[in-house]
């Protein structure tokens, strides 16, 4: 996600070749905003329409999870962002999917309340998702396959 004023966004859209950069932008100057007021700008533009999944890619995800080719099972999906498999992942807007992981063994146990020394399983999913190419959507409502889990994905294979 780029944002800045809108001058500065388009000189430096057109010499940048990173394939994850997003066609939105967010128009204005961060370095006058506290982080409070940054995080609620970022917020804004995560709930709008934007990122939201459309019909056609709840669709998707649907017909991944009859096929195993996806899994709306936090552990699966994430020890699949890490390993370079998701090709979508879908997270429930606003819910934190809380547990441990062990990267060396890739043991995820995820747990329905937060404990002490738990881990925010997705943002590790959202991040080693963009690190491997893959994209994000946030799910809204109730009528998504990842309400219950807070995630899904649809696999690249």
């Amino acid at each position: 996600l780029l944002f800045g004023p809108a001058s500065e966004v388009g000189h430096f859209r057109p010499t940048n070749h990173y394939p994850q950069l997003l066609e939105n932008s967010i128009d204005f100057n961060p370095s006058n905003l506290s982080d409070e007021e940054l995080k609620g700008k970022i917020q804004d533009w995560i709930e709008s329409d934007s990122q939201r999944i459309s019909e056609s890619e709840s669709d998707q995800l649907g017909n991944a999870l009859g096929m195993d080719r996806g899994s709306s099972d936090p552990a699966e999906v994430v020890k699949a962002s890490i390993t370079g498999k998701v090709d979508t992942l879908f997270l429930h807007q606003g819910e934190t999917v809380h547990g441990q992981l062990d990267r060396e063994t890739l043991s995820i146990k995820v747990n329905e309340n937060a404990k002490p020394g738990d881990t925010d399983l997705s943002e590790v999913a959202a991040i080693e998702t963009l690190r491997n190419g893959g994209k994000i959507r946030y799910v809204s409502g109730e009528s998504s396959s990842v309400d219950e889990t807070g995630m899904g994905a649809i696999f690249r294979y």
